[in-house]
């Protein structure tokens, strides 16, 4: 939980010193960058994560595993300096489709131009993030995630923030800070691998004989797609409105909250659920059961804390409408509960690698409810407002968890119908 307990502990910095700004529509800008986030996750989750696996078959052959590190470092950042270029080419045309306001498409389009280099810069950065976490070297993981905490603090206090020795670049100052940041976590990540003994010479790069890079093709590929399909949904159908609403920056404070505080410990247990899954070639239903009464225990958290939400959003994170951002979690929470359980099952998917059951899932939810709604919407016959899109995402969480349940059900009776007890 530390881990990410740290990094959230600047990233709620950040936004109480963007709630300090004197415009009114500084969350605006800065919540553009989610669907910015979202389409290099989609390349994340198409190179990063299948290549935890391909690293992993051969972490205990020093040769192989450099050789398939250089290789894979070079297709990485090319992948996301290609992707960069095309983003940086095309911000204005991507911006104008997102619908942000006329008045703020200059700020904006510089912001994501920015950002988009940042977000390049942090390909070799989570790359020597993976090799480290694949070594075990916690040490130097923490090291990286203080590293990161202290210098985007000092940075933002010195770009961002209202105080006298700011510099006071607004938003802007927030890209500048990610590329500053990024950069030297590079320099720092790569350093870290040398003292921990770890080489990774460039040197060593081929591309003969590789199925591997077929494999990691064959599992990216799926991987990629189901995230495509999963996080096209959510742009066109939620965050495009969300501008269209001019109400971006309210769901994205909303969603920070919910995601940065709320969901904190849900994820952190969904991270052991797919360790536990895969060091232990499943779960039985059972060891399922028992997570789930782990998930009922902090909604009892979630409840007891409900009184301090208002307050903590409007002094700690420094957001000046409190009351209507606090308004939209409460509207949201509900359906999050659906979403704890649904990650549960999710986290069990993953660790025993069928991620074919994710693609499913994420065809059927994208398709079948978001294109139904995408179609009454083009009809007119849903009128969007704040309140109707966010319960609009809710009900694509509770169907997903719907038809996640099916497929784990069915699952289960292929292995053994006897493990459908509950316990």
């Amino acid at each position: 939980m530390m881990s990410s307990l740290i990094p959230l502990i600047y990233t709620t910095t950040r936004i109480h010193f963007i709630g300090s700004m004197p415009s009114s529509w500084s969350f605006s800008i800065a919540s553009q960058v989610a669907w910015l986030n979202i389409g290099y996750e989609v390349i994340n989750e198409a190179l990063l994560l299948p290549l935890a696996f391909i690293l992993g078959q051969v972490i205990r052959n020093s040769k192989e595993f450099q050789q398939r590190a250089a290789a894979s470092l070079g297709v990485v950042v090319l992948i996301y300096a290609v992707v960069t270029t095309l983003v940086f080419a095309f911000t204005p045309q991507l911006v104008s489709a997102m619908h942000q306001q006329e008045s703020l498409l200059a700020q904006t389009i510089k912001y994501i131009r920015l950002e988009s280099i940042a977000i390049f810069l942090s390909s070799a950065y989570l790359f020597f993030n993976l090799v480290l976490l694949l070594h075990n070297k916690q040490k130097a993981l923490y090291c990286l995630l203080v590293v990161q905490t202290v210098l985007t603090f000092f940075c933002d206090t010195l770009l961002v923030s209202q105080m006298p020795v700011s510099l006071q670049l607004g938003v802007t100052g927030i890209a500048i800070t990610n590329i500053i940041v990024n950069s030297l976590l590079v320099v720092v990540s790569y350093k870290l691998l040398s003292i921990n003994d770890i080489d990774l010479d460039l040197r060593a790069m081929t591309f003969e004989k590789s199925l591997w890079l077929k494999e990691w093709l064959k599992i990216g590929s799926r991987s990629g797609l189901e995230s495509f399909v999963r996080n096209t949904a959510f742009v066109v159908m939620i965050l495009q409105l969300m501008n269209q609403l001019q109400h971006a920056g309210t769901f994205w404070v909303a969603n920070s909250f919910i995601w940065g505080w709320l969901l904190l410990p849900v994820l952190t247990l969904g991270q052991l659920i797919k360790q536990d899954a895969a060091t232990n070639n499943g779960l039985s239903s059972q060891k399922v059961n028992r997570y789930f009464i782990v998930t009922c225990g902090i909604f009892v958290l979630w409840l007891v804390s409900v009184p301090l939400w208002e307050s903590f959003i409007h002094r700690v994170m420094g957001v000046s409408n409190a009351v209507e951002v606090t308004s939209l979690v409460y509207l949201l929470a509900g359906f999050y509960i659906v979403f704890a359980f649904n990650n549960v099952i999710d986290s069990y998917f993953y660790g025993i690698g069928r991620t074919d059951l994710m693609l499913y899932q994420s065809l059927a939810v994208n398709s079948l409810f978001y294109g139904s709604a995408y179609i009454c919407y083009q009809l007119g016959w849903f009128v969007p407002t704040l309140d109707r899109v966010a319960i609009m995402f809710g009900l694509g969480i509770t169907f997903d968890a719907v038809i996640t349940w099916c497929l784990y059900i069915m699952l289960r009776k292929q292995q053994s119908p006897r493990e459908l007890v509950v316990v």
